[in-house]
């Protein structure tokens, strides 16, 4: 599994196999019942991708405060609507 996303199941709550000698080969311990982890487990993985849209795009390519402007703009956006598409509006 990928290690990013191992620690964010992680800090959402589930239970992570160690090196038990009884692991099923899993990752994470499927036995309990993870609604409210799998629900933290969305919102911290659509909090990372709006951290990548707002901290990683690349507004070097704006030759003008005006180009800037409609950038952040656009940004700015674009996290706002994947906020209310899973109800995480603030």
């Amino acid at each position: 599994m990928n290690e990013q996303i191992k620690e964010l199941a992680a800090k959402a709550g589930f239970v992570l196999w160690e090196d038990e000698e009884w692991n099923p080969g899993s990752v994470i311990d499927w036995s309990s019942e993870y609604d409210q982890q799998l629900e933290q487990f969305a919102k911290l993985l659509i909090e990372q991708a709006i951290q990548a849209v707002e901290f990683k795009t690349n507004t070097h390519h704006a030759h003008t405060t005006f180009d800037l402007d409609l950038i952040r703009t656009t940004i700015g956006n674009s996290v706002s609507a994947i906020r209310k598409q899973f109800g995480m509006d603030q």
